[in-house]
């Protein structure tokens, strides 16, 4: 399976009602001119989130504009990540329907929205689970106990998930006094470690980012696949990084919210090899080598070597090395969202990501990252 992505940007700067009827036009354009080949099953929609009474208005507006969207099935997810140069950005998730045959199942309940696809040899699951209630392990443990139950109801679990995405609010912020400080990110982890702890993984953790958001609380969106015995998923390890869910306490900010302070339990990349196409999901990467961030507080310099990691990461060389054997085939980079931590930094990143990866649908987005020294973050996927 290839998934495709579409971005949307405003054409011309306005007040957030312009932007967003722009966008929405640009959209359903994009559905009319494909005659209904390119199927739309991931929308997220990104905008500043600092005020949560305007935020949750806004929520509301973008909510009806897209219900108003008849004959489509997809989910959407409204995310408080400011997007660098206009007040709102949409990004899509589709694919080629005259390509890859697919029945979708839209489903609602529980509080829930969800999309179950059938292909001919697998089923992928998309939903997000939701919580704002300031807390960062209550919020947490909500989400992650609903992903769970979601996951069940579909004849999965969490072994299914090849993809997520974590947006906590204040992700790097402490609470509590002297050394009794607890740390949003370290909470969230403890809790996902809590849910994982009892989940057989044949095939490594999922792909994932942690990533800070302007709200309060937590967001976690997940894509599961449940594959016919053709289809292979492998974990894809980075030689220059330490698997983030084996660094040491060193690195572990605060004390845990469970008893022992639990790592981050993600890959660095995981690919996903079928008949049908074959994908690499690369997680949100920084500057981190070994275990250790960088500490030059550049973020031209941490963009480079970010970068870098992920040219490693996908190398011939090391997708062979964690069993994808690629021989002629360089990985065709198809997507990215960078995440920086101070919108001055925006046109750096932006010019280094572009030399990178070309001109490929991209996001940017202002947000912290899991660590206080880092200043970027960059996420992908290639197909392969």
């Amino acid at each position: 399976m290839k998934w495709r992505y579409k971005i949307f940007h405003p054409d011309h700067s306005g007040t957030f009602n312009e932007e967003l009827d722009d966008c929405i036009q640009q959209f359903n354009s994009y559905i009319e001119e494909g005659d209904g080949r390119y199927k739309v099953v991931l929308l997220n929609i990104f905008i500043e989130g600092v005020n949560p009474d305007n935020f949750q208005k806004k929520r509301v507006l973008i909510t009806d504009s897209l219900v108003a969207i008849k004959g489509q099935q997809f989910i959407f997810e409204i995310l408080p990540q400011k997007p660098a140069g206009s007040k709102l950005v949409m990004k899509a998730m589709c694919f080629d329907s005259s390509v890859y045959p697919a029945t979708l199942n839209l489903i609602e309940g529980g509080g829930l929205r969800s999309l179950e696809i059938n292909f001919d040899d697998a089923k992928t699951v998309l939903f997000s689970t939701s919580s704002f209630g300031g807390n960062t392990a209550n919020d947490s443990h909500l989400c992650f106990k609903q992903t769970e139950e979601k996951l069940k109801s579909s004849g999965l679990n969490f072994n299914n998930v090849v993809r997520q995405w974590n947006y906590i609010g204040g992700i790097i912020q402490t609470i509590g006094e002297g050394g009794e400080l607890e740390q949003n990110y370290q909470s969230f982890n403890d809790i996902r470690s809590h849910f994982y702890k009892n989940v057989v993984f044949t095939n490594g953790f999922p792909a994932a980012t942690g990533i800070g958001m302007d709200l309060p609380g937590i967001i976690i969106q997940t894509v599961a696949c449940l594959f016919s015995d053709n289809s292979e998923i492998a974990a894809i390890n980075n030689p220059q990084q330490i698997p983030a869910h084996r660094y040491s306490n060193d690195v572990l900010i605060g004390k845990s919210c469970d008893l022992d302070k639990a790592t981050p339990k993600f890959e660095r990349a995981k690919a996903v090899i079928s008949e049908n196409g074959s994908w690499i999901f690369v997680s949100g990467t920084a500057a981190i080598k070994g275990e250790q961030h960088a500490r030059d507080n550049n973020v031209d310099t941490q963009t480079i070597e970010t970068l870098e990691l992920i040219k490693e990461l996908v190398s011939h060389e090391n997708l062979n090395k964690n069993g994808i054997n690629q021989k002629t085939t360089l990985p065709k980079a198809v997507s990215f969202r960078a995440y920086v931590k101070y919108e001055k930094d925006v046109e750096i990143v932006k010019a280094r990501c572009r030399q990178f990866f070309g001109d490929i649908p991209a996001v940017i987005l202002i947000a912290d990252i899991c660590r206080d020294a880092l200043l970027v973050e960059i996420e992908c996927e290639f197909e392969i």
